[in-house]
């Protein structure tokens, strides 16, 4: 990905190249092919460039419009740019070399602050306008490019990294303890619009603002909640239409001056998107030049796994005739994630994908194409089927499937139907009391941050009886994921560590057009006669091998044996690097060193391994290496 930041002094002061250089220097990694700054009035622009797109080459950022008095930074990839010429009249002779974020500008001319919506693709932008002296912002739908911003009664600023923004003068690097708590419960930070700082915010996914001298305003522009439904006449039809749009999807992503890769997992998501890639390359007499799995290779006897999901991937491989290459871990590859700052470098699913993202740098490849997030949309299971059978009425819908399933009707009722209906006080009090403690190893913490994260769990409901939405139907189950926001931190976190290795990832499954028309389709295109992801299996006909569009589900079993066989050497590399930690900063703040190596060689200890105790552990290992600046807010939590 490219890099953007900016200053705007809401008081008038002039700005200058100067304000940007210590957050232009916290993100130079991004800067593979230039770096630039434009200055005037209130307002510095940066841009930081790396080369994918054939446009991007020719591509100046920021980019000044005089005449207009619009001067746009961007990081775009924009899938719909021959409706957007059309659309703005761009001439044919001038749309070969328009870039992406010139695009932008002439749709900010055209549409003002409803543009976002007429754009495809992911992006984050900001475009001052000197007449208006106003900034408007915007952040894709489902947030893969990044957006952090500051803003302070004089002074707004934003960048692509938090670690840019903890640069500038003025800005505290005040933990925000509900996002480190929620850190701590879940392993996984859930919040669309907090960061790991209580004043570096995030712009949210399908958000837009405007800042001036009379302060910040920010809206949703697209509402998945609208999505129409999709009413055809057969299932031909349906499986026609989304063969249709995966073809598009797909074939916007191919887009690229540099190499193609893609993930390849055995599974249906991954696998069409890497078959659909290859066949275009094909034809535009192109190559897709590797096809990455994070399962390890097939070693020389290996006894048979069940399920073995490598197989599957050779006869993706095979078919397509897609160079492979599978995911060879060492201890200390599974260790690097648990050894960063979580607060400024996300750690979501790591460990195989920076490998991988090497081994695509080491190929000369710039963009990795994924089926990400198509499980919680367009090929989805079909959770909240039996639900929206039940409530509807239609028991004969509900028998026959839960039949099919070889399910027990009584139970679908209980879990589907009859529990979202208990008070959630007593459904937690049923539980067991281990799955209550999601508070992990308090006395490995220091004291005090201890103390304030137990008013930051109790404040964010934590550590205490969770909601449990048991959705109505399957429409709702789909937008409660799109809500939760995990898709998002999994974005944010390749988008961030494909930086570091010239990398940028897409994702044809979240093309807006395939998400728009999954949240429309009838629940039966989701669940019929027993199997699960119907419509998808469907639509890839002479797309995907027989084998594998059949298989009921995909099962990793040699990743798990992979981290099985790993996990006796990870636990002392992570006792040797909190030693060392301990050795030069002794006593630091968020932990108790000698606690925590402590409980960690107990767990160790244990045959067979504890595997919730040893999670737990590894979350709060990640509090001895977080910020060493990073300050714990003490008085209160908000």
């Amino acid at each position: 990905m490219s890099a953007l930041c900016g200053v705007v002094y809401l008081d008038g002061r002039p700005a200058d190249a100067g304000d940007l250089e210590a957050p232009m220097a916290a993100m130079e990694h991004h800067a593979v092919d230039g770096m630039s700054v434009w200055a005037a009035g209130p307002a510095v622009l940066g841009h930081q460039m790396l080369w994918v797109t054939p446009e991007s080459k020719h591509e100046q950022l920021p980019y000044h419009d005089s005449e207009a008095g619009l001067t746009i930074t961007a990081d775009v990839r924009l899938d719909n740019r021959e409706e957007l010429f059309a659309a703005l009249r761009v001439p044919y002779a001038e749309r070969r070399e328009t870039s992406d974020s010139r695009l932008i500008l002439l749709a900010y001319l055209k549409w003002g602050e409803e543009t976002p919506i007429h754009l495809l693709g992911d992006f984050a932008f900001a475009i001052w306008d000197a007449h208006s002296r106003r900034l408007f912002c915007a952040r894709d739908i489902l947030g893969a490019m990044p957006f952090f911003y500051h803003h302070a009664a004089t002074r707004f600023a934003f960048a692509s990294e938090i670690r840019a923004m903890l640069a500038l003068d003025g800005v505290r690097p005040i933990l925000d303890m509900s996002t480190l708590a929620g850190y701590l419960d879940r392993w996984q930070t859930v919040h669309l619009t907090r960061s790991f700082y209580r004043d570096v915010p995030k712009l949210p996914p399908a958000h837009a603002l405007t800042v001036d001298m009379g302060g910040l305003r920010q809206w949703e522009y697209w509402h998945p909640e609208d999505a129409s439904d999709v009413r055809l006449g057969s299932d031909e039809e349906y499986a026609e239409a989304l063969k249709d749009l995966l073809h598009r999807a797909v074939a916007c992503r191919l887009r690229s001056g540099y190499g193609i890769g893609a993930h390849v997992s055995g599974g249906l998501d991954s696998s069409t998107v890497a078959v659909l890639a290859a066949r275009e390359l094909r034809a535009q007499q192109r190559q897709l030049v590797c096809g990455y799995s994070w399962s390890p290779p097939i070693r020389e006897n290996e006894p048979p796994i069940a399920g073995d999901e490598r197989l599957r991937v050779q006869l993706v491989s095979h078919q397509e005739q897609i160079p492979t290459q599978y995911t060879e871990l060492v201890p200390e590859d599974a260790v690097a994630p648990f050894l960063r700052d979580v607060s400024t470098q996300p750690t979501e699913t790591l460990i195989r994908e920076l490998v991988v993202a090497r081994l695509a740098h080491q190929a000369d490849i710039r963009v990795m194409l994924s089926g990400w997030g198509g499980d919680e949309l367009i090929s989805y299971h079909g959770r909240g089927f039996h639900s929206e059978m039940f409530w509807r009425g239609d028991w004969q819908a509900l028998c026959q499937e839960t039949v099919k399933q070889g399910r027990s009707l009584l139970k679908v009722l209980a879990k589907e139907v009859i529990l979202p209906l208990v008070p959630n006080s007593i459904v937690w009090g049923m539980r067991p009391k281990s799955i209550k403690d999601l508070y992990p190893c308090r006395d490995a913490m220091s004291p005090y941050i201890s103390s304030t994260l137990d008013v930051a769990f109790r404040t964010a409901g934590l550590g205490s009886p969770q909601p449990h939405p048991t959705p109505s139907s399957v429409k709702d189950a789909q937008l409660q994921m799109l809500r939760k926001g995990h898709l998002t931190w999994r974005l944010e976190s390749r988008t961030y560590d494909g930086a570091h290795h010239s990398l940028v990832y897409r994702y044809p499954l979240l093309d807006r057009r395939i998400i728009e028309f999954a949240l429309g389709l009838p629940p039966t295109m989701y669940l019929r006669e027993g199997r699960r992801r119907f419509i998808f299996r469907r639509s890839t006909a002479g797309i995907l091998p027989a084998r594998l569009r059949e298989t009921p589900m995909k099962q990793d079993h040699a990743i798990r044996a992979q981290m099985l066989e790993l996990l006796p050497s990870v636990v002392p590399l992570l006792l040797e690097a909190l030693r060392e930690h301990n050795s030069r900063a002794p006593g630091w703040q968020h932990v108790n060193h000698s606690k925590l190596i402590d409980a960690l060689a107990s767990a160790h200890q244990r045959t067979p391994p504890v595997l919730p105790e040893l999670t737990s552990l590894f979350a709060v290992v990640a509090l001895a290496f977080l910020n060493p600046s990073a300050v714990v807010d003490t008085v209160g939590v908000t």
